[in-house]
């Protein structure tokens, strides 16, 4: 993918997408494309919560998953987190991603993540805890498309990187559609000209040369 360079304009547009355009649904979406754009190895992340830290908020729990995978892994991390509550038994647990780098293990992040979400006792308590990889920004299209409330938190780090996606693949789409308009007025030019030759019995390049 070519980068765009991003001066200090193209920032404070890119917040401006960020903030007033895109749905949470998108944004979440480009976070995870972004982990899996800079990670080593991408992580989809399900973790089942201690009926009492259910009850914390969403920020308090991003910042225990923050602080349990740091203990792990001695370093800052990108990560993303969408507390979300099952439309029937209405069970509030927590979808997310994050990226984690060669040589890491997945058991030392299972545990982590496991050590955040607290004691759990529920039906099905040996899985407490998934983490498949994770291939692309579709993980946000399921956790939307699955449950009846979603909530949204991720790094700042990550945020950063988000934005900054999105407002790339935005110039991208802008250019390709610019390119296509060209591509069409140019045939739209040559079949126009094409036909007043045929018409008129003229020279095609002379026609041209007067269409212009």
């Amino acid at each position: 993918m070519s980068k765009v360079t991003h001066d200090s304009s193209q920032r404070k547009s890119a917040q401006w997408l960020w903030h007033r355009r895109l749905t949470a649904a998108e944004q979440i979406k480009f976070a995870c494309e972004a982990i899996v754009e800079h990670a080593d190895v991408p992580l989809a992340f399900s973790v089942n919560l201690n009926p009492v830290f259910a009850e914390c908020g969403l920020e308090w729990l991003r910042r225990r998953l923050v602080w349990h995978l740091e203990q792990v892994l001695r370093r800052p991390l990108d990560l993303v987190v969408v507390g979300v509550r099952e439309a029937e038994a209405g069970r509030y647990h927590l979808h997310g991603a994050l990226g984690i780098r060669r040589g890491e293990r997945i058991a030392d992040i299972r545990d982590a993540l496991r050590a955040a979400g607290g004691p759990w006792q529920g039906r099905g308590s040996n899985y407490q805890v998934d983490t498949p990889r994770l291939i692309n920004g579709g993980w946000a299209t399921y956790i939307f498309n699955q449950h009846a409330i979603c909530e949204p938190s991720m790094t700042n780090s990550l945020r950063r990187k988000a934005v900054l996606l999105a407002w790339e693949r935005l110039v991208q789409e802008r250019k390709m559609q610019s390119d296509k308009l060209t591509h069409q007025n140019h045939q739209y030019h040559r079949h126009t000209c094409a036909a007043l030759a045929f018409s008129w019995n003229g020279d095609l390049d002379d026609i041209f040369q007067r269409a212009r």
